[in-house]
């Protein structure tokens, strides 16, 4: 292989890697959302049952 050729695919491999570090890094401090259940139980006068 001539030296244009090892220099195409050693640039086209660091752009990947610089890709995939960009884009864990955004996942890594993106905001964690959580999905809670927000269904509860009522008591009979209506208050929750962790309000006591």
């Amino acid at each position: 292989m001539d030296l244009l050729t090892v220099l195409k695919m050693f640039l086209f491999l660091g752009c990947i890697s610089y890709c995939i570090g960009i884009l864990s890094f955004i996942k890594r401090h993106l905001p964690k959302i959580k999905i809670q259940n927000t269904k509860k139980e009522n008591k009979k006068d209506g208050r929750n049952e962790t309000e006591e």
